[in-house]
């Protein structure tokens, strides 16, 4: 008699955010008892700009809890995985005459692909002169839209104090004048 191998057919399934127009692979023929190793078509590395896949599951496949990999079966295989948009440090600074309560430093992120608008802070007695950003991000100075890159940002607002002439009069007439 002839003895035939066990072929079963392995699928990708992808959740979460896919990158716009991304193809699935294709399914795959495996043959019964192969690790499945060979077919994780993803490792977490970067594959598109500013996206990163990572192993969310496997469904049909048979589990070697000692060794903890998994092999084909009798049964079609599904491989998992979840898209995220890679998240960014943004850092928000301010230089020149800096009011109090804009001193510190802020550090906070948002993911690649985001937008946000920066807005004119106000405060008596100063003049913001407004913002650079430097990064990877596009910045409409005109607008305040920033869209996140795939590194860093910086963003620094800049502060002048508003001074003000100070004129001495005596008899109506200048005695001195002081900025």
């Amino acid at each position: 008699g002839t003895t035939s191998l066990i072929t079963v057919t392995i699928t990708y399934e992808f959740r979460g955010d896919v990158p716009a127009d991304y193809p699935e692979p294709a399914p795959v023929p495996a043959t019964y008892g192969e690790n499945i190793s060979k077919y994780n078509i993803y490792d977490g590395s970067d594959l598109v700009t500013g996206y990163v896949s990572t192993l969310f599951g496997v469904r049909g496949a048979v589990h070697d809890d000692a060794i903890g990999q998994y092999y084909v079966g009798t049964d079609d295989i599904t491989i998992i995985y979840v898209w995220n948009r890679v998240p960014v440090c943004i850092t928000t600074n301010y230089t020149g005459d800096v009011p109090a309560g804009y001193e510190s430093t802020e550090d906070w992120s948002k993911s690649y692909n985001d937008s946000f608008t920066l807005t004119t802070p106000t405060e008596e007695g100063y003049t913001f002169k407004g913002w650079t950003v430097e990064g990877a991000a596009e910045y409409d100075a005109a607008t305040g839209t920033v869209k996140v890159g795939t590194a860093a940002i910086t963003i620094t607002g800049a502060w002048e104090i508003n001074k003000h002439d100070v004129i001495y009069m005596v008899d109506g007439v200048e005695y001195a004048r002081v900025e």
